[in-house]
């Protein structure tokens, strides 16, 4: 199977709304859910258009022409923080394990360094343990812990904050 990442544009916006549905409304632990749906104007939200076009990132994995998984980046808007950005990424269960949430994280990367990133953040479940695992293996380090930020069929879980610096800031070259 050969998966193909590229960045989204407005043309794959109701694939990438369906695709979400889809996958907000799985009920596996790790991951949240979104019993109303998500709105094309909300998948809007993460297409970057002609005034935001280095602030934000939507990169799709595709098998056979189907979304299979998707990874969004935004920028923080605040002038002292500018040089930071958080992530989120999904890929289908029955498609994980395969490379591609490598793919999409290592294509980011190269976007965001190439866009004057610094620093990049996310927060993950703390159950999660596949996905907490792969962010350790491509260098993304602990910085914190939201205790009991997540209630899921009456479980309690811990928000892991993750982050890396892909650009040395203490030089003074970034």
């Amino acid at each position: 199977m050969k998966y193909k990442i590229f960045e989204a544009n407005t043309a794959d916006l109701e694939p990438l709304q369906k695709y979400l549905i889809q996958f907000f409304n799985l009920e596996i632990e790790g991951i949240s859910q979104r019993p109303d749906g998500i709105t094309l104007a909300e998948v809007k939200e993460y297409i970057p258009d002609d005034s935001n076009i280095n602030d934000k990132l939507c990169l799709l994995a595709k098998l056979d022409n189907a979304i299979v998984g998707n990874l969004t980046l935004k920028r923080n808007p605040k002038f002292e923080y500018r040089h930071s950005g958080e992530f989120g990424i999904t890929v289908f269960p029955e498609h994980q394990n395969k490379g591609i949430g490598t793919a999409l994280i290592s294509k980011m990367e190269k976007w965001a360094k190439q866009n004057n990133f610094i620093r990049l953040e996310l927060g993950v479940w703390s159950n999660n343990t596949n996905a907490i695992n792969l962010y350790k293996k491509l260098g993304y380090s602990f910085e914190g812990i939201k205790k009991d930020a997540i209630i899921r069929f009456s479980n309690v879980y811990d928000l892991i904050l993750m982050v890396k610096m892909i650009r040395d800031i203490k030089s003074g070259h970034y």
